[in-house]
């Protein structure tokens, strides 16, 4: 087992109330971000899974009065500030909140402030899919990805704001559409720059992803030429660290360096 990656129980607050999880580092890159599966009884599963039904104006009211382990989703993502990152750490707060709508469409659900290790963090909803340069043989072809990244980053320019952190990890591809996560490197820009800023993070991601498929590719092939063979398949081979690089940011007032 990977012990970068070992799951582990953890404790942490949440509106004020203590809160038990199965969690692991999601790899081992981000120490600090966490995939947390609550720990809850039967009980408390089967009401949080009947108020996940409710609409929105009925449940709103109701989390006010009830403990979160009772309206939480049970799969989750804690994500906790790094050392020296009180900045960045209060500009992602601030922009899920400018950038409210986009929540659950391009990125993850913004659900509250938390305190994990008497460390401030932050709890998300967990996009249920594959870092794009993780993908399988349905892998999201390149056309279609660059489509959708275009559209994505200009989202972000419709609330007068630029996504600063183009690296191909940030980048999800959740049941055939992208998302984003990671939204401390996030700053405000003028139109010009905006524009500017789509083009050259799509120029910069691009070549990126269709090294990652053509990797794919030649693996798949290689892979098949083992079975038709020999009529086995051999172990899959472990990818191969893709180097991933930030362009300069306009401005770089915030560290991209994550």
């Amino acid at each position: 087992m990977n012990e970068a990656t070992t799951a582990r129980v953890i404790q942490f607050t949440f509106a004020g109330s203590p809160l038990r999880a199965q969690a692991e580092r999601v790899d081992r890159v981000h120490t600090n971000v966490l995939f947390i599966t609550l720990i809850r009884s039967k009980f408390i599963q089967y009401v949080a899974t009947g108020l996940s039904l409710l609409p929105g104006f009925l449940l709103q009211p109701l989390q006010r009065l009830l403990p979160p382990q009772f309206y939480l989703p049970g799969r989750l993502v804690l994500k906790t500030r790094k050392p020296d990152w009180g900045d960045e750490f209060a500009n992602e707060k601030v922009m899920y909140q400018r950038l409210e709508p986009l929540q659950g469409r391009i990125m993850p659900r913004f659900l509250g402030d938390a305190e994990f290790n008497g460390i401030p963090s932050i709890v998300l909803s967990r996009l249920e899919g594959s870092p794009s340069y993780k993908q399988g043989p349905t892998a999201l072809p390149a056309d279609d990805f660059e489509r959708q990244l275009k559209v994505l980053l200009q989202e972000f320019t419709k609330f007068g704001v630029i996504y600063d952190d183009p690296k191909l990890d940030n980048f999800l591809v959740v049941k055939g559409k992208v998302m984003v996560v990671d939204l401390e490197s996030v700053c405000e820009e003028d139109k010009q720059d905006q524009e500017l800023a789509v083009e050259s993070h799509r120029l910069h991601i691009m070549p990126q992803y269709r090294r990652c498929l053509e990797s794919l590719s030649n693996h798949n092939s290689e892979k098949e030429t083992i079975t038709n063979s020999t009529g086995w398949t051999s172990p899959r081979p472990s990818y191969t660290e893709i180097v991933r690089t930030t362009p300069k940011s306009y401005p770089s007032n915030v560290r991209t360096d994550l």
